[in-house]
Order: structure tokens, then sequence, then C-alpha cells
């Protein structure tokens, strides 16, 4: 036998640890076999047995992973090495690099970044999920002026028990570049100043939400109200204020109201540019240089976060659905709206209420793909307790991977769902 047959067969144990689970009759077994290696200092191999047990709990615990390692991961697991450093984005400009595991999974590295931000309550840790983008991201200044750019990079939510390396084994198979982000989804706890992570986490992620229009709120006839468009213009000068001087030196008027009133208010529910009900370009200036006046620039981050944190939208997604379907029945078009108070349906133009249920009344969220004519639909189908019997809502979204992740996240931090894992309620 050779000298390393013993080593190589003890790390390819870790391979197999962590892919199958064995059967339950087995398993006190190999956990008894595994632990007396592990816990006894003096036998050979010991600390890959703790290895393998490790790889063995968390494999009963999360089913194992899906997805065949690649050919460097092999041959660094021949090679003894098991651990990988990848960066996580926990800011637009912030990111850390972190120690992964083969076996860990998204649940763990969602409690690392936390901590990072000095969120330390598990309640609270519940309100983030981790996502990946595929392709390259900009800087704060290019976001800032080609804000529509964003908009392009489709954000993939990962399931709470999904593996960290099946998700990086996959994207590396296709050869595409990615980037993780730890990302606020759910949004019941107040925002906090004690950690300056936390809080440039939360700045930027307000600021695309305020870029993209989904904080925008307008009256019955589609306008901005005046009290709207003062924010939105003292918005636009705080931001710009954050740009390097010789941007803020070109600041006119004009800039002002393309910038601030103008923004297209959430892609998915209305049209591009909205009215204003009294907006003029020496108005927005003088708005402008009374905002500014006197403000430092360690100030903006504090004010931009405590004016849209007051707005009646904070908080609030809003979707455009293909179509929804209720109980059989086709309902007109609609809006779909989530947020800590429940689900809503609203009419397009006026934003009334058609329909509202809170998230203790939905019993599942089932998504699936519908193929009609050759074309794949996605349909989230959530079925609602209510007084008259059992509702069941088949909604048709391109979204359905996100509107069912975070209704599944609202019911569990909600307390909704009792005994259930967030990263299971959304799965087929």
């Amino acid at each position: 036998m050779r000298p390393n047959s013993s080593l190589r067969a003890w790390r390819l144990l870790t391979i197999i640890t962590a892919y199958f689970p064995s059967s339950l009759t087995l398993k006190p077994y190999i956990l008894q076999y595994l632990g007396d290696n592990a816990d006894d200092w003096q036998r050979p191999y010991h600390g890959t047995a703790r290895i393998c047990q490790t790889n063995m709990i968390q494999t009963f615990k999360y089913g194992g992973r899906k997805v065949l390692l690649n050919a460097l991961e092999v041959q660094q697991i021949t090679d003894g090495s098991q651990l990988r450093r990848q960066a996580f984005f926990i800011s637009r400009e912030h990111s850390v690099n972190q120690t992964l595991r083969p076996i860990a999974v998204v649940e763990e590295m969602i409690q690392e970044l936390c901590s990072l931000l000095n969120v330390r309550s598990l309640h609270e840790q519940q309100e983030f999920s981790l996502c990946y983008t595929v392709g390259k991201g900009g800087s704060f200044e290019t976001c800032i002026f080609e804000w529509s750019l964003i908009l392009e990079k489709r954000l993939n939510y990962c399931k709470n028990d999904s593996y960290l390396m099946d998700i990086i084994t996959e994207c590396e198979h296709k050869k595409l570049p990615f980037q993780f982000h730890l990302k606020r989804t759910v949004w019941v706890h107040p925002l906090r100043y004690d950690n300056a992570a936390y809080i440039d986490s939360m700045f930027d992620q307000l600021i695309d939400d305020y870029l993209r229009g989904s904080l925008i709120s307008t009256n019955s006839l589609g306008q901005l109200t005046a009290a709207t468009t003062e924010e939105i213009i003292k918005l636009a000068a705080y931001l710009f204020l954050l740009l390097p001087n010789d941007n803020a030196k070109r600041l006119t008027a004009r800039k002002i109201r393309v910038y601030g009133v103008t923004q297209d208010t959430s892609s998915n529910c209305t049209q591009k540019c909205h009215r204003t009900q009294a907006s003029t370009p020496g108005r927005d200036g003088d708005a402008y240089q009374s905002t500014t006046e006197n403000v430092r620039w360690s100030n903006v981050f504090p004010k931009l976060r405590e004016l849209l944190s007051t707005w009646p939208l904070f908080g609030v997604l809003h979707y455009r659905l293909k179509s929804v379907v209720e109980n059989g029945n086709q309902l007109p078009e609609v809006i779909l709206t989530i947020n800590k108070s429940g689900i809503q349906l609203l009419q397009p133009k006026s934003r009334e209420v058609f329909k509202q249920r809170n998230y203790d009344q939905v019993l599942m969220t089932i998504e699936s793909v519908e193929s009609i004519r050759k074309t794949a639909y996605r349909i989230v189908r959530l079925v609602i307790n209510t007084p008259e019997g059992e509702e069941a809502l088949d909604i048709k979204t391109d979204e359905a991977d996100e509107i069912s992740h975070l209704i599944g996240q609202y019911m569990f931090v909600t307390g909704g769902v009792e005994d259930r894992d967030r990263g299971s309620s959304t799965e087929l």
C-alpha cells in the first residue's frame, strides 16, 4: 500500500460526507466511528476525521451538496485544502473576504455578515437575505448618473439552506462573473445608527430604491404633490453633495429637475417621468441653495436616511404582474405590493386596494413553471385562508423567485408561519 493511501481515502471521505447522507440505520454507527477518530489526538488523520464528522452532520441537516465539484476544488481537497476565500459586498463600495468551508450554507453566512454590521439579534438577522448578481459592478458615481444600469442586473436570491459552494461552482462552470451581496429584504425592525458599516449598507440600499423610484408616491392623478416635490429636490441636492467637488460645482437647476423630479418610478409599476404640480427651474435652484446651505458633508447621510424612512412607501415593494387568477377566475390588471403589513393587490391607476391579505392568512406559497406554446411562464400560487374558505391566487410574473422568497421571509419574520424553515418555505 502506498504511504499516502490512507490519507487520500480520508480526504475522499470528506467529499462523500459533504454530498451523501447515510441511511438512518447506519447514521449512529458512522457518527460514532468518525467521533472516535476525531476525538483521539493520537490517531492519525484525526483532523480529517473531524472534517468528515462535521460534513456528515451538516449533510443530515441540509441534505448535502447538489452541484458536482469542479476540477480545481477536487485538486484542492486532494492536496488538503478545505477552505476558500470569497468576497461578500455589505455595501456598494465595501466588501469583506470570508472563509468558506465546502459545506457552508447561506444561513450561516448571513449570520456572519450581520455580525459585522452589529446585528446580533437572530430575529433581526432574519430580515436579511444573501443575493448574487452576474456581471461586473460599477462605481458609486456611475450609479448616480447612470442609475438605470442598476436595473439591468437582476438579483438572484439564495435560499437559506443552499450551499454557497454549489452556487459558486455553478457560476464557475458557466464561466460567469458573479458577486455576492447582503441585502435587507424585510423591514420590520427600525433603522439603527450604532455601526458605520450598517449605516453605509442601509444608505446604499435606500438610495438604490429611491433611484428606482419605488419609494415615490403620487396622488390619484399620478402627480407628485408639492410636499413630495420639495423633498425630492432636497434628496437630489443631498446626493450631489456626495459627489466629487467638480461634479457638485457643475450642478444647475435643470440638472436638479432632471435628476430629482423626473425620476422613473419603479419600472415594475408606472410609466417614466412623473408630472409635478408646481416646479420651475428657478424654484428648484432656490430649493437647492436653501437645502445645501450650512450642511456638512458628514451630515448628508443621516439627513437622507431620516427623510426616506418617513415616506409612506418606505419598505414597500411593487411588482407589475402578467396576470392573476383567483380560484380559476381571471382578475383585472393589478399591482402587487409586499410589506410588513401584508400582501395587497392595487388598481394600477388609482392605487386603490383591490384585495388585501395578512401573512397569518397565507397557508403556503408554491412556485411552478407553466409552458404555453413553447413559452415558459413562472407562477407563484398563494393558498390563503379566508372566512369563506381557502382561496388560491395564481400569480404569473417574471419575478416569481423574488416574490415567493419575500412572502416566505415575511411570513417567517412576522410570525405568520410557525415551525417552518424560511429556506424551504419557497421550494417547489
